[in-house]
């Protein structure tokens, strides 16, 4: 069975859609990275922060919400909504 038979069509949307679509993708899988390396499935939120916090300043990524906000600590965009 694919994925993709289980999924509706525009789950991945928001990430085609905007301009930070690869660093949105690497944000999943620094989370999918957390959840993979855990005993169980229950994470603290700091520590999934912690890991985007991580991937944002590793990679050197800024993100803006349609380029009104400048979030150049690393924690105010892995708060970022």
């Amino acid at each position: 069975m694919n994925v993709f038979d289980s999924i509706p069509d525009g789950f991945f949307n928001c990430l085609a859609s905007s301009a930070n679509h690869r660093a949105y993708a690497g944000c999943l899988n620094a989370i999918y990275e957390q959840y993979n390396s855990a005993v169980s499935y229950r994470l603290p939120r700091a520590d999934i922060r912690d890991s985007l916090t991580i991937y944002l300043l590793q990679n050197h990524i800024e993100l803006n919400e349609d380029g009104t906000e400048d979030l150049s600590a690393g924690n105010d965009q892995a708060n970022f909504r």
